[in-house]
């Protein structure tokens, strides 16, 4: 337990938080949220917490919250850090959120030190965070101790409901004229054993987008893996939608896209990744196969009003599909990384 007057800051096992405690740790993120997703529909407070709470075993978590002294139920603040349990991983991504009355406070300085030991405990030589373009405060933290931009991303939503059903059924149409041999497919929930084969190669051409200064180590996924990550969307109460397009001919999964939703939230999805094989692009199918999954996902879930996405404004492909889909942009958002030596040396100071 770390004092920062008039705060106190401990660490918690977000694995193991009962219901009330996910609502306390959720309603942090989601007064962030409010602030950067102004106008936008925001998820429940317990949606926030899962993205902590519900993490695979193959994956090391650290996690602190801070508290005024005398209100040790009064959660203001939570900090994160996590890594893959490979001795190959460079990198502890972070979060830090700080509840907007209680900014300045040196609440944040004190989480990222507590980060900071635990990344060299852990071996690792970076620390990568992200910032919102709002609250402006992120940046300006992330400035301080001398981190570097390597990615700006996008995030924009989608009204499901403003989806025109004309212009997906031309794309369809056109591409999937001139690739007479691909078939649109759709699961909902875990990856069919049949399939599982293929699936790790399949997940592994998302890490052809654009990473641009990012330095990344590209750890692939195991079946082990793939499962573990399953069951705990499965125990965090979250449903993942994949839509696929499938080459008959060899019975290969080319294509896929993926929607992320809460069993508890009625109106907001998540959008994940989007990909297709290198030696099938240039064709069009990114655009069917998204399209058509996010079409046959609102059909089969009417209540799910909105979906969320973030992509690198590099990555000029996809974020044109969403211009024509109808996303609207609702904030940019920073990548930012940071040697473990230097943020030591810069909380030393």
């Amino acid at each position: 337990m770390i004092s920062v007057q008039p705060y106190t800051i401990h660490s918690i096992n977000a694995r193991g938080l009962t219901l009330e405690e996910r609502g306390r740790l959720g309603r942090i993120h989601r007064d962030i949220a409010a602030e950067y997703l102004a106008g936008a529909y925001l998820a429940q407070p317990t949606d926030y917490a899962e993205r902590w709470c519900g993490l695979p075993a193959f994956i090391s978590s650290w996690d602190w919250v801070a508290a005024p002294t005398t209100e040790s139920w009064n959660w203001v603040a939570h900090a994160n850090a996590i890594c893959r349990n490979s001795d190959s991983d460079l990198s502890v991504w972070i979060e830090i959120g700080v509840r907007q009355d209680h900014r300045r406070r040196g609440i944040g300085r004190e989480m990222l030190r507590l980060i900071a030991a635990e990344a060299v405990r852990a071996g690792r030589q970076l620390i990568t965070a992200q910032t919102r373009s709002i609250p402006v405060s992120g940046d300006a933290f992330m400035e301080r101790f001398g981190a570097k931009i390597v990615q700006r991303c996008l995030t924009q939503q989608l009204d499901l409901t403003q989806i025109s059903s004309g212009i997906i059924s031309k794309w369809v149409r056109n591409v999937s004229e001139s690739n007479s041999s691909l078939r649109f497919g759709l699961w909902c929930g875990a990856y069919p054993a049949e399939e599982m084969w293929q699936i790790p190669d399949l997940l592994q051409t998302i890490h052809d987008a654009p990473h641009d200064e990012l330095v990344t180590v590209d750890l692939g996924w195991s079946e082990s893996e793939i499962r573990q990550r399953e069951q705990a969307l499965q125990d965090s109460g979250i449903e993942r939608w994949t839509g696929f397009l499938r080459d008959t001919s060899s019975g290969r999964l080319v294509a896929y896209s993926e929607i992320y939703v809460t069993e508890r939230s009625t109106a907001l999805a998540d959008q994940g990744d989007t990909a297709v094989r290198a030696e099938w692009r240039g064709q069009g199918l990114g655009k069917w196969v998204k399209a058509a999954t996010i079409e046959s996902f609102s059909r089969a879930r009417p209540q799910t009003r909105y979906l969320t996405t973030s992509n690198a404004v590099t990555n000029s492909a996809i974020l044109k599909i969403n211009e024509q889909l109808g996303f609207r942009r609702l904030n940019t958002m920073t990548t930012w990384q940071l040697s473990v030596s230097k943020a030591l040396a810069s909380l030393a100071r």
